[in-house]
């Protein structure tokens, strides 16, 4: 028996709403924006491009691409469902609906530690901070990211019951037993 609209929760109906995709959409262009303008910044200026700290800002813009393009395509996947009456979703559809927005989350938080250390760094040796970019650290913690976002990823797609079809198509709503560990 599939669920009528009065029978769904109140957030799975505000989920379908044309002002919160709206909104969405709205945040994903400026996110994209914004970072790409700040990518840009980066590598139009010398001084910038030797700094260890905008490094890491760097591959936190790229973590916040990721949450744009993710909502970009959870908002177009909602529109789609909405307009074709779809009630319960596949668990596993969502998952991978959300995904990317799940791969920016997790890269953000490796990003925000990376910039956090360095900064605690800079604070407590101010004078052997050095301001030169290490090349080295920048590629380890860009490797964590990459490891981080494929554990995440991997845990979200085969920890879960495929077959029970869920009501909203959130990664909360989706994500097994198994994601829910947290770095």
């Amino acid at each position: 028996m599939s669920p009528t609209t009065s029978q769904r929760p109140l957030y799975a109906l505000w989920d379908e709403s044309i002002i919160l995709n709206t909104i969405r959409y709205l945040g994903s262009f400026v996110g994209l924006i914004s970072n790409f303008f700040l990518i840009f910044l980066v590598f139009y200026s010398k001084t910038l491009r030797k700094s260890q700290y905008t490094w890491y800002m760097i591959l936190l813009s790229f973590a916040d691409i990721l949450i744009a393009f993710g909502h970009f395509i959870r908002t177009t996947y909602m529109i789609n469902a909405s307009s074709k009456g779809i009630l319960l979703y596949s668990r596993l559809i969502c998952v991978w609906i959300n995904t990317p927005m799940g791969m920016g989350f997790t890269a953000t938080r490796i990003a925000v530690l990376a910039i956090a250390a360095d900064r605690c760094y800079m604070v407590i040796n101010p004078l052997k901070y050095k301001w030169k970019a290490n090349l080295k650290l920048i590629l380890i913690v860009f490797t964590i990211q990459i490891i981080s976002i494929a554990a995440d990823t991997f845990t979200k797609v085969y920890g879960g019951d495929n077959i029970t079809p869920i009501t909203m198509c959130s990664m909360g709503a989706a994500s097994a037993p198994m994601s829910s560990c947290r770095l």
